[in-house]
């Protein structure tokens, strides 16, 4: 039985399917986001899903979205659980329960209610219970087309009035002997963990707020959670799927580092959408395009994740043999303190992907740009995504707004858009940034973007 992988605004979730398959990405909220709304086209929404397949789901964790946010969903077939902030029974907690269920009953992009996150002090009491089911009580009046889940950090009452059990971690939930007390209740794994971690750092710094990526260390007795989670799950077929916390780095609620951090690591992409390795973990699991890819050296190991049926290594030339590639699962070498690891990727005797670490440099920046033109509507988007070698790079902007900029450091606290004027230096961290620009309503011809020694001429149209 092939299963649907699904992606929550913070999670995936995989579901089982005789027949159907879906594309799974991440729908976020990230730092776009928290410049305004800034984007009125589509592609600015799904900058970054490129490193996921089947797009089937979104959860809106810890609390419900944007009305334009479920639009989207709607649009693009995305699957949601709308999920409620407040949870009780006194009149403006079910007020505010109301007031999103009757605002978005009619997205039929929406699958569940989710009733809340996460409230340990209710959780292992039966009164957690009878809040619970009184909500979703007050959730099936108001709609009685849809069921009810919460996300349970570990009590044992409250996630028994749901009628989705709702699980926020394996190793604090009793999902197993759940199961065999209530075979026939729906599950869904509403939270499990990426591995958090800093993109394209192998060492704990906390000076920096940058910290070893989890799934390259012993985490409660597991090797690779964001790997432990998913394979928990796939054998359980009588399981909805997991949601990964989180999709996406976002600014603020620093975890697991403090200051001088200034946001959360535990995304598959940083708050950019820039791959963290967890995507490309991800990716060898979700897609069918042949890939591998190497995470970079922690105490004189590298880790490699593939698609491909064997890959083989070279450090600094040296063959290190070839090795059959686990199924979901990845390869760890020893390659001491070598300074260029090659990985190939083979299916049969073909080869058929490849990858090097560290990256070739570049002598200049190399521009992606999330589209070719602007719509000059005042609103309209442009994603650019730069890779550099340089520690800064000038940028300035004609004929349209320079709105601003990002590079995925978890510890950034520079500017982050012109104060004055249409120019500012940036800086690359990990070899990338991010430049956002939005078109100036009436404008005409081209707007330019020059960017270190590129320059880039954007038609608006």
């Amino acid at each position: 039985m092939k299963r649907i992988l699904l992606l929550l605004l913070g999670a995936a979730l995989l579901i089982p399917s005789p027949s159907l398959r879906a594309e799974s990405v991440l729908l976020n909220n990230g730092w776009l986001f928290s410049l305004g709304d800034a984007s009125s086209r589509e592609r600015d929404h799904t900058h970054g899903t490129e490193y996921f397949t089947y797009l089937s789901k979104a959860r809106s964790a810890d609390h419900s979205h944007a009305p334009s946010m479920l639009d989207l969903c709607d649009e693009m077939g995305i699957l949601v659980i709308d999920e409620n902030r407040a949870v009780g029974t006194n009149a403006e907690q079910m007020d505010q329960l109301a007031h999103m269920i009757c605002r978005d009953r009619n997205h039929p992009s929406i699958i569940l209610w989710s009733i809340g996150n996460e409230e340990w002090s209710l959780e292992g009491n039966p009164k957690g219970k009878r809040i619970a089911r009184l909500m979703a009580e007050e959730a099936h009046r108001l709609d009685p087309s849809r069921k009810v889940t919460y996300g349970n950090a570990g009590g044992r009452e409250m996630v028994l009035g749901s009628d989705v059990f709702g699980y926020n971690y394996i190793v604090q939930n009793p999902v197993d002997e759940y199961h065999r007390k209530y075979p026939v209740h729906p599950v869904v794994g509403t939270e499990e963990t990426t591995g958090a971690g800093t993109r394209g750092k192998y060492e704990t710094v906390p000076g920096e707020g940058w910290m070893l990526p989890l799934n390259r260390i012993d985490t409660l007795g597991r090797k690779n959670v964001i790997e432990h989670g998913w394979r928990f799950y796939k054998e359980r077929p009588w399981t909805a799927g997991l949601f990964y916390w989180t999709g996406q780095d976002y600014r603020g609620e620093p975890n697991p580092m403090s200051w001088p951090a200034t946001g959360s690591q535990f995304g598959i992409l940083d708050y950019c959408c820039f791959p963290k390795d967890e995507a490309f973990y991800l990716r060898s699991i979700w897609k069918e395009e042949p890939m591998v890819h190497i995470c970079g050296p922690y105490r004189g190991s590298i880790r490699v994740y593939s698609n491909c049926e064997k890959v083989a290594l070279y450090a600094d030339g040296r063959c290190l043999g070839k090795r059959s590639m686990p199924e979901d699962g990845h390869l760890d070498w020893t390659v001491g303190k070598a300074e260029r690891v090659e990985a190939r990727g083979f299916i049969g005797k073909h080869r058929a992907a490849m990858s090097v670490w560290p990256e070739p440099p570049v002598s200049e920046p190399v521009v992606t740009a999330s589209a070719s033109s602007l719509k000059p509507d005042g609103q309209d988007l442009l994603i650019l995504d730069v890779r550099s070698d340089a520690k800064e790079l000038p940028v300035s902007v004609e004929n349209a707004e320079f709105l601003g900029w990002g590079n995925g450091n978890p510890g950034f606290k520079d500017v982050e858009r012109p104060l004055e004027g249409n120019s500012l230096t940036v800086k690359p961290f990990s070899g990338r940034v991010q430049i956002l620009v939005r078109s100036r309503e009436g404008a005409s011809g081209v707007a330019t973007v020059r960017i270190g020694s590129q320059t880039l001429s954007i038609p608006l149209q």
